[in-house]
């Protein structure tokens, strides 16, 4: 199983064992919107589609609620790629309007 199955897998599930480690292996691979965008909402759409055929109760879907919230830290990469972003732009406008 790819860690983006294993990943979907443990939303679905709604476990947290290995869940970092695995995000940390796609932060190398992907950016962090599209693991987001990705597995993350793979295991929600399948929880998804067993909830509305009633195999899953309240219980379970806030479980894996848990497993989205324990996968924020892979926000903390988006959030740092987009500052340095945000500041090489700025330096860059500073440096436009210096010339």
């Amino acid at each position: 199983m790819t860690p983006e199955e294993q990943i979907a897998n443990l939303v679905v599930e709604g476990s947290k064992k290995d869940l970092v480690p695995l995000l940390d292996k796609l932060l190398e691979k992907y950016a962090p919107l599209e693991i987001i965008n990705g597995p993350l909402m793979t295991g929600m759409d399948e929880l998804e589609d067993f909830f509305n055929k009633n195999d899953l109760i309240v219980a379970e879907v806030l479980q894996s609620a848990e497993v989205m919230k324990a996968s924020s830290h892979i926000w903390s990469s988006l959030w740092k790629k987009l500052i340095l972003q945000q500041r090489e732009l700025s330096l860059w406008q500073l440096l436009r309007r210096c010339s």
